[in-house]
């Protein structure tokens, strides 16, 4: 009999112990913090990934916070003319946004604790961790006021509209959480806008603007080319006249020059026939009749018939040697 009370007793004891140990840790997944909960209020204390034991059972509740990546997206449903976001450019131009979305986390730790003590927050029901609400109105707005920032000839491009939007977008959530303390308690990762596009009407006028502007410019490039071959016709003209100008400075000093010479040798000529001969002279037709006429005038000076003199005399006549007769 004592042999079974002491076995109930021993089987009630490892019960209780099993009762104990399991109710007494707390496992926290990656990516997530333990909000301590201690008599109904929220302890400064955090638990950080991993399994955590309270040393007895029940003496306090945790509160998971999702740290991870979370997305948010508009339009919920499918795009439509009633989800589309109407916003403007610097300039007044109106421009529709068909869709956005962006991907933030809450930050860990003691902004966790923060978090949960001054806002409502939400569970998953597949996960029982918890997450912040943050309203559409936030990013819609946050938006808007991105687009009413960016030139007209710009605010269609998600490349110049999205740097704002994201600079905005966190401006308003820390305005919304009203955290004192440094840094975000939600920090915003990345944002994507869906489509941009122009009022149809002002597709119009900009389609009819950057028409005249094509063809102002053609113009201008036309003017430009008819310009620069205006300077290459009138460079070309200068060039021309340049040459010609040359030509004839070269052609007047080789006339100078000639008649130098020519001066030159009637002055030698002059010193061996008198004006009546060289006036003769000048009738004869052929070299032969030249260099003879010459020869019956030699005197037997140092003047040779074949010396430079007779070459001169042609010269200086104009007497050329007749081209041979053909066969």
């Amino acid at each position: 009999m004592k042999t079974i009370k002491k076995l109930l007793l021993l089987t009630m004891a490892l019960v209780a112990m099993y009762i104990f140990v399991g109710c007494g840790y707390t496992t926290v997944n990656d990516g997530a913090t333990g909000v301590v909960i201690e008599d109904g209020k929220i302890s400064d204390e955090w638990l950080e990934a991993g399994r955590h034991h309270d040393g007895m059972a029940g003496r306090y509740e945790v509160k998971i916070i999702n740290n991870r990546l979370q997305y948010y997206s508009y339009p919920k449903g499918a795009i439509s003319e009633q989800t589309r976001i109407e916003g403007e450019s610097k300039e007044g131009v109106i421009v529709n946004c068909d869709s956005y979305s962006y991907s933030y986390r809450i930050e860990k730790g003691e902004k966790s604790v923060w978090l949960a003590r001054n806002v409502t927050l939400e569970p998953n029901e597949e996960t029982r961790e918890y997450s912040c609400f943050i309203p559409e109105g936030i990013s819609t707005n946050a938006l808007k006021d991105a687009l009413v920032k960016v030139e007209a000839v710009n605010v269609t491009k998600r490349e110049f509209v999205q740097p704002i939007f994201k600079e905005i977008l966190q401006e308003r959530i820390d305005e919304y959480f009203s955290y004192t303390g440094d840094g975000s308690i939600v920090k915003i990762n990345s944002v994507e806008i869906g489509n941009l596009s122009y009022d149809p009407e002002y597709d119009k006028e900009v389609s009819r603007t950057e028409l005249l502007r094509k063809r102002a410019e053609n113009d201008t490039k036309q003017a430009d080319l008819d310009k620069a071959k205006a300077a290459i016709d009138l460079e070309k003209a200068e060039a021309e006249a340049a040459v010609e100008q040359a030509k004839a400075r070269n052609k007047a000093e080789l006339a100078r020059i000639e008649a130098e010479e020519n001066a030159a040798e009637l002055d030698v000529l002059s010193q061996h026939f008198s004006s009546e001969e060289i006036m003769r002279l000048k009738e004869l037709e052929s070299e032969e009749k030249v260099r003879l006429a010459f020869a019956n005038k030699w005197d037997g000076s140092n003047l040779s018939p074949n010396s430079f003199i007779a070459d001169a005399l042609l010269n200086a006549l104009g007497v050329k040697e007749p081209e041979p007769e053909k066969e």
